[in-house]
């Protein structure tokens, strides 16, 4: 669905956090990935990862991303209509788009194919 490509744009040339969404993504730490919603080309993907500084937390970090399957890899990375940002965590460090979730969950999706996804319903993932 993604090429390593598109991981590495994302990472700008940042390695920690493409280390770290590595270790998140092998110790299965990436607990839910699915299809939002998809319009045309566009697919809304959601996911849940565990936060490694707050495993006792309330819920994970949610991970939001728009992906057009009729870009060519490395330009795959989307906003939607109404998000300025094509790839959206709720952590800290989510609002620079390279954090460590982000990462992982794109690591993820380079190594899974769009009908490998499934829909999510408004029970799976915050409804937005």
């Amino acid at each position: 669905m993604l090429s390593i490509v598109d991981v590495i744009n994302a990472s700008a040339g940042y390695t920690k956090p493409m280390r770290s969404g590595e270790e998140l993504l092998r110790s299965g730490m990436v607990i839910s990935v699915g299809r939002k919603e998809k319009n045309n080309t566009i697919i809304h993907v959601q996911a849940l990862v565990l936060r490694t500084s707050g495993l006792n937390s309330k819920h994970p970090a949610i991970i939001k991303l728009w992906i057009d399957v009729s870009q060519e890899y490395g330009n795959r990375l989307v906003g939607d209509n109404e998000q300025e940002f094509t790839k959206v965590c709720d952590c800290p460090a989510g609002a620079s788009e390279k954090c460590k979730h982000i990462l992982a969950v794109m690591l993820y999706l380079s190594r899974t194919e769009e009908a490998d996804l499934e829909d999510l319903s408004c029970t799976d993932i915050e409804k937005q």
